[in-house]
């Protein structure tokens, strides 16, 4: 029996590494069409970042600006300035500087002629550490009358409140105890004059109430707007 032996077919031989190079060619485009998109994918989220940050400086920009507006209307609440006025510290007097916000209240003590101003201040130990004192100043009952401090101290009524003829508080360091009292709302480490207070004055417990809301949503604000723009600042005052 006898076998023929054919030419191998030339045509297979060279299919194969021509399917082969066609292949990787494939894959390398794939590869370069992926990298590509990958690029425009970065390209894309660069964009964004850079959309969003700008978003967020102009967003913060107008909350800043807009809350520099709120605190420069309400500055006269904020910011009242101090007034001048001439006291006794023991025996000798002199001129103080009050920050309506530090004025505790003004009144007249049952055993005296005098107006006694109670200041709130802060002492610094040597240590460096800070707490707060109630000083009493005095001033001579005939120079002034209540009246006359309450318009040179708060004449637009934002803090302060005259509950009797010989008494001034200011609503943000008392509360009601009961209908016809006020009570101080910080601790003492003793009973002092001014801890205790009765509403005498026809519907001056009305208008604490009203004076106190007042002060306490522009505190809130002020407080809520400083936390926002510059963080937690601690302050003894109110």
């Amino acid at each position: 029996m006898q076998i023929l032996l054919g030419k191998p077919n030339a045509k297979l031989q060279t299919d194969k590494p021509q399917k082969r190079i066609e292949k990787m060619k494939e894959v390398e485009a794939e590869l370069a069409r992926l990298k590509q998109n990958n690029n425009e994918l970065s390209l894309q989220n660069d964009q964004l970042k850079s959309d969003l940050y700008n978003l967020r400086h102009n967003f913060e920009l107008h909350i800043y600006t807009a809350f520099q507006s709120i605190l420069q209307d309400r500055r006269a609440f904020y910011e009242p300035g101090t007034v001048t006025f001439k006291l006794k510290d023991g025996k000798f007097s002199k001129e103080v500087s009050v920050d309506p916000r530090d004025l505790i209240c003004v009144y007249t003590p049952i055993k005296g002629r005098k107006k006694a101003f109670i200041l709130r201040e802060d002492i610094i130990s040597p240590a460096g550490q800070s707490r707060e004192v109630y000083r009493q100043y005095e001033l001579n009952s005939n120079e002034l009358n209540y009246d006359e401090i309450k318009k040179m101290i708060d004449p637009i009524s934002n803090r302060f409140v005259q509950i009797s003829k010989n008494t001034l508080v200011n609503v943000a360091y008392y509360r009601f105890d009961n209908k016809d009292e006020l009570i101080f709302e910080r601790d003492l480490n003793k009973h002092q004059g001014f801890s205790r207070f009765s509403i005498k004055m026809k519907e001056s417990g009305d208008l604490f109430w009203l004076v106190k809301m007042h002060w306490q949503e522009n505190y809130s604000l002020q407080k809520r707007i400083t936390d926002y723009m510059n963080g937690k600042v601690g302050s003894g005052r109110p």
